[in-house]
Formats: C-alpha cells, sequence, structure tokens
C-alpha cells in the first residue's frame, strides 16, 4: 500500500508543472493600460476607470496613479467600453475598444472640466498603441473576420492582409491536408519558420506544416498574428505566430451562419491557389 501510494504522489508531482506551463501557455486574455490627462496634458490622478465588456458580462474597476496611468489586465479579448471619471471633470466614456492577446495595449483618455453628471461620449474603435513591448503584432478583429467573404470560409487567408506576407497557398492534394490550411512566407523566410497555436496552445501538424486545426470561421472572435520582436513566451518562430481565439459558445442565428463553397453565395471572394508538394 505504501509503494503504491508513494508512486501515485510521485506521478502527481510529475503531472503538476506541465499542467500549470499549458494553463499559462493557453492564456487567451490581453492588458489594456492607459493614461488619463486634463485638457493642458497634466496627468489626472485617483481617476476612477471602469471597463465593461461591450457583448456583456462582469466589469473591473482601477484607479489611476499619480502619473496618470492605470493597467487591468486578465481581461478577455474582444470589444470594451472604459468610462473614467473624476471630481471636478465630466465624465469620458470610450466606446468599442478592441482588446487583442497579441501584447499589451495602451489607450490615452483627456478629461474635460465640467459637471460629473455630463458624459462625453468618443465613438468608434480607439487606436491602441502598444507602448509597453517592441514586438510587431496585428490583431484581424471579429468584424473583418465575418464581413471579408472567403471562399472555403478559412480564416488563415487574411494574413494576406498584413504586412510582410506574401499571398497565402495550399497544399494541391487534399488528401494530405483536408483542412487546407494556408502556406506562406513572413519577412523573407519560408513558411516552416511559422508557428501556429490557438487560443495560446501551440497547434502545428509535424507532417504537413499547416494546422493541427483549423478553427470554423465562424467559430473564430479574432485572430492575432506576430511578425517580429517576440516576447519570450513565444519561441523557436523566426516567421509569424498565428494565434485565433475562439468565441464563446452562442445559439442564436448569427452563430450558425456558414455560406456555402460555392463562389456565387457572396461576392470579391479571397481565393487562395494551391501550391505543388
Amino acid at each position: 500500500m505504501r509503494t503504491q501510494r508513494t508512486k501515485r504522489i510521485g506521478v502527481y508531482l510529475f503531472l503538476v508543472p506541465f499542467v500549470l506551463i499549458m494553463a499559462a501557455w493557453g492564456q487567451t486574455t490581453g492588458t489594456l493600460s492607459g493614461t488619463v490627462t486634463d485638457a493642458s496634458g497634466a496627468a489626472v490622478g485617483n481617476a476612477t476607470v471602469t471597463v465593461t465588456p461591450v457583448g456583456g458580462g462582469a466589469s473591473q474597476k482601477a484607479l489611476t496613479g499619480q502619473d496618470g496611468r492605470f493597467s487591468i489586465s486578465a481581461l478577455p479579448a474582444g470589444a470594451y467600453t472604459v468610462d473614467v471619471e473624476y471630481a471636478g471633470y465630466k465624465k469620458t466614456s470610450v466606446q468599442n475598444i478592441d482588446l487583442t492577446t497579441g501584447g499589451p495595449s495602451a489607450i490615452r483618455v483627456e478629461l474635460q472640466r465640467g459637471d460629473t453628471r455630463e458624459t462625453v461620449e468618443l465613438q468608434g474603435s480607439s487606436a491602441l498603441i502598444q507602448s509597453d513591448s517592441g514586438q510587431t503584432a496585428n490583431a484581424i478583429d471579429s468584424r473583418t473576420l465575418t464581413e471579408i467573404p472567403l471562399l472555403d470560409r478559412n480564416h488563415q487567408q487574411l494574413v494576406v492582409l498584413l504586412p510582410g506576407i506574401t499571398p497565402p497557398q495550399t497544399i494541391s492534394q487534399v488528401p494530405v491536408d483536408p483542412q487546407q490550411s494556408r502556406h506562406w512566407e513572413t519577412n523573407g523566410l519560408s513558411d516552416t519558420a511559422n508557428r501556429r497555436s490557438l487560443d495560446g496552445v501551440e497547434n502545428d501538424e509535424p507532417f504537413n506544416g499547416g494546422s493541427a486545426y483549423v478553427t470554423p470561421l465562424q467559430g473564430a472572435a479574432q485572430m492575432n498574428v506576430v511578425t517580429s520582436n517576440y516576447d519570450a513566451q513565444f519561441g523557436r518562430a523566426g516567421g509569424a505566430i498565428i494565434n485565433p481565439v475562439t468565441r464563446a459558445a452562442r445559439h442564436d442565428a448569427a452563430a450558425s451562419n456558414n455560406r456555402g463553397t460555392s463562389p456565387g453565395c457572396a461576392p470579391n471572394f479571397v481565393v487562395s491557389p494551391a501550391r505543388s508538394t
């Protein structure tokens, strides 16, 4: 009995590090930071910042420091509304901020003096600046994923929109790669230098060089692509690192939308040429 118990404990101790590594590796959250100033550009300390998911969910709050800066981490990727309040200033609400998992994102909010019961609402997506990281990362948001028609509904085709990436191709022999993963060169490097992940977990297919699993287009919330100056969390890549983030479960008509593969289903399809093997 003691021997079996010892073996069991040994197995648990052996597995725990791998579980912790995979939990950290599979992280699909981002960090939203920013600076709050007044009209003169002076920092506003102790301002209340409230971040709320546009699609519904719990809000998170933070106070700015004396330098006017704030940072809220562990936010799931998606669209957010940021409300900033401070005594003697109008409430400022920044709408539809697209937060990605590609790296830290920062915004700048300028407060206007006035009644705190008044609200200054800024419409449209705010420009996000990666001030805390030198890596080159791009995010293709859910609107782009759903509104650009693709012949086979493969989100990987949209890497063609990013700089430094050649037009993607597919393997001509379907039995070799039935999911039709896309292959492209990044910054002059071969497609073998690219790495693929899904929700932060490695998704490389070792035999054909594509993805082990290609997420259906309607199941992708956004797609993040890192092309240079990688953070330490990204390894073994010289080209691009592609990381689709899946949507939360939905049960409505939009979630089940599925266009056919016939070119007549939607105009201006983005088609990927086949490459020889």
